[in-house]
C-alpha cells in the first residue's frame, strides 16, 4: 500500500463535517494495525470524515488557546507599560520637589 500524507491526498472542506476527496484518492484507507495479546493482528480503520472532524477540532482548540494567551500577554504588557509610565511621572515629580525643597532650605539657612 502506497504511503501518502493526509494533506497530499485530501482537501478538507469545513462546511459542517463534510470532506471532499481530491481526484485519484478513491479506495485509500488509513489503517491502524494493532496486535492483540495472542499475536493475532487486527485492522482498525478510521473514517475520513472522523479524521477531518478530529483534526479540525484540534486545530480550533489550539487556535483558541493561542488567542487567549495572546490576549493575556497583551493585557500584561499594557499593565507593565502603564506602571512604567506612572513611575516615571512620579520620579520626575519627586525630583522637582526635592530640588524645590533644597532651594527652600538654602533660603531658610540664609535667613538665620
Amino acid at each position: 500500500m502506497k504511503t501518502l500524507t493526509f494533506w497530499q491526498d485530501f482537501r478538507l472542506l469545513y462546511i459542517g463535517c463534510f470532506v471532499a476527496r481530491s481526484k485519484g484518492s478513491h479506495g485509500l484507507e488509513f489503517r491502524m494495525d494493532a496486535i492483540s495479546q495472542d499475536g493475532v493482528g487486527r485492522k482498525y480503520t478510521t473514517a475520513h470524515r472522523v479524521q477531518a472532524w478530529f483534526l479540525g477540532r484540534s486545530r480550533d482548540n489550539w487556535k483558541q488557546k493561542y488567542k487567549q494567551l495572546k490576549v493575556h500577554a497583551k493585557r500584561l504588557q499594557n499593565r507593565v507599560n502603564d506602571v512604567t509610565r506612572s513611575r516615571e511621572s512620579w520620579r520626575e515629580e519627586v525630583e522637582l520637589l526635592q530640588a524645590e525643597n533644597a532651594a527652600l532650605r538654602e533660603q531658610a539657612a540664609l535667613k538665620k
